[in-house]
């Protein structure tokens, strides 16, 4: 009699952890996958699933927890253009695009708007850009061409927007990222500039992890050759759940 007494006072104290119950996280409690898997909450909140799913549930649990949380989010990362370029290719890491090596390492489908919050355009490819008060290393987010081309977005030149996206983080630039001189300097023409591209930059050789300015870096997997490669999370809430 003990033993029921005991079994029938625990489980209604259980029923307020309900279990995430679907995909590689779906063992965990709903208040575990928030604080311990932002990255994958975000893809929850950005995604569309069928009426009454578990997906449905969780993503509506995220959105009302959000609004309860009073103060408790950041502000989206600053991003701009890198400035320079590199003769590092996607294909060294075993993928044609740098959208190919976004979309493997993050696990998400690719986003509808560009990750310049004032743009509006579709993003056509993986762009490398700084995050402010990060300038020693790059990332890449999905933006279009024209913000990619954009000599007005670059870094040095004092510019900068919130992001939408998560973005992947790369190691520090390399040689041919020469600070202080800007890639369209170097090119006076726009068929000059469309040959052109952000600058891309070596992965990670190894497990990454920072903490700081309410970023943190850590690895998320493997290319095709083994390359570790990373992911950057913030704790920010995106205020385009439905459209990004």
């Amino acid at each position: 009699m003990v033993r029921t007494f005991v079994m029938l006072l625990l489980f209604p104290l259980c029923l307020s952890f309900p279990k995430v119950g679907f995909g590689k996280f779906s063992m965990l409690s709903y208040e575990q996958l928030r604080d311990t898997q932002p990255a994958y909450a975000e893809w929850v909140l950005e995604t569309r699933f069928r009426k009454g799913s578990a997906g449905t549930t969780l993503k509506d649990w995220l959105r009302a927890e959000r609004g309860r949380r009073k103060g408790g989010a950041s502000k989206a990362p600053l991003i701009a253009n890198v400035v320079g370029s590199s003769s590092d290719k996607p294909k060294k890491f075993g993928y044609s695009t740098w959208k190919d090596v976004w979309l493997a390492s993050t696990g998400r489908s690719w986003p509808r708007l560009c990750a310049y919050s004032d743009c509006k355009n579709i993003p056509n490819l993986g762009g490398h850009v700084y995050m402010k008060g990060e300038r020693q290393m790059p990332f890449i987010v999905p933006i279009c061409k024209s913000c990619n081309l954009s000599p007005s977005r670059d870094y040095n030149k004092g510019y900068s927007a919130p992001t939408r996206h998560v973005a992947v983080a790369l190691p520090a630039p390399t040689g041919d990222m020469v600070d202080g001189k800007g890639y369209f300097s170097k090119r006076k023409t726009r068929k000059d500039m469309q040959a052109g591209g952000a600058g891309p930059c070596r992965l990670h050789k190894g497990k990454a992890k920072r903490a700081g300015n309410k970023i943190v870096t850590r690895e998320f997997g493997r290319l095709a050759d083994g390359t570790p490669i990373t992911v950057t999370t913030t704790d920010y809430v995106s205020p385009h759940d439905d459209d990004s």
